[in-house]
């Protein structure tokens, strides 16, 4: 996330939340700059967490091309081995491989 002011974020946060300006500027009229700067670390925190989250949600095997999870089994002469990262199977032979 890039660097922005306390006020810039937390005011964002709270715009996410449904606040309207004048109670924003309310916020920070009562509350001040150190209260805002605790808030920002949660905003941060939350918009860190449902990144997170998003990427986990994500199928694994999409994040990599299927042609470079695929290799060439020797037996059957043709792409039938496919898998992940570190571990390798056929699908016609039952032949593994880990890395």
């Amino acid at each position: 996330m890039k660097e922005k002011a306390p006020r810039a974020v937390v005011s964002d946060f709270l715009r996410e939340r449904g606040f309207g300006e004048e109670r924003i500027n309310l916020f920070f009229a009562v509350k001040g700059e150190e209260d805002a700067k605790e808030l920002r670390e949660k905003y941060r925190e939350e918009k860190k967490e449902e990144l997170l989250k998003k990427r986990r949600a994500q199928r694994i095997p999409d994040r990599v091309p299927k042609r470079e999870r695929q290799k060439w089994c020797e037996s059957h002469g043709g792409h039938t081995i496919s898998g992940f990262l570190q571990y390798y199977h056929c699908t016609r032979c039952g032949w593994e491989e880990w890395n």
